[in-house]
């Protein structure tokens, strides 16, 4: 047995965890899988490669915050945290998300991209409204094609925000995007679409 809980790569299990939960589960094993630095990382190395678009994106993610390559990570969702406490108390019920997006992508390039579109696929549909928004305008404004197989996931598995994840996924034109459909097919049970 490793530390993860199962035969494999120590963390293996905390891994496996994360990529199969959602909100507060999830934001639990991030911040475990993080905590353990470097002896988290090859059981997410494993990852990524995965079928799962969206496991690889996490592992992506975690070890590119584990090897502190992107410090604009915690940046952007302190950001996004600081933003809704300025609006509380005033008469702005909200902050405005065409101004949130374009804050994140002057501010962070496609750098936090990455880290927004898992985020918001983890935790879609316990963001606020705005805030879920504001992160599909900006994901759609950066076009990043590493964004598309969790835009996929927001579509599939979030109908109140399927048609701005679509956007998105249209302003990014993917090279990829066949592939990581049929992938996701698969993942949901119905198989490649044949052309």
């Amino acid at each position: 047995m490793t530390a993860g809980g199962s035969e494999g790569p120590p963390f293996a299990t905390v891994v496996a965890g994360a990529i199969h939960a959602r909100g507060d589960e999830y934001l639990l094993l991030e911040r475990q899988l993080l905590a353990e630095g470097d002896a988290a990382a090859s059981a997410l190395a494993t990852r990524l490669d995965d079928d799962d678009g969206v496991a690889q994106l996490l592992a992506g993610v975690v070890l590119q915050w584990i090897r502190g390559e992107r410090p604009e990570y915690a940046a952007a969702l302190e950001y996004l945290d600081r933003v809704a406490r300025v609006v509380e108390g005033t008469p702005v019920p909200f902050p405005p998300p065409e101004a949130v997006a374009r804050y994140l992508s002057r501010e962070f390039a496609g750098r936090a991209a990455d880290l927004l579109a898992l985020r918001l696929a983890k935790e879609v549909g316990s963001w606020p409204a705005w805030k879920s928004t504001a992160v599909l305008l900006y994901l759609g404004e950066r076009k990043e094609p590493a964004t598309t197989a969790a835009l996929l996931r927001i579509a599939v598995e979030a109908a109140q925000w399927r048609t701005m994840a679509l956007w998105a996924i249209r302003q990014i034109a993917d090279p990829e995007l066949r592939a990581k459909i049929d992938a996701e097919r698969r993942l949901h049970g119905s198989g490649p679409r044949s052309s």
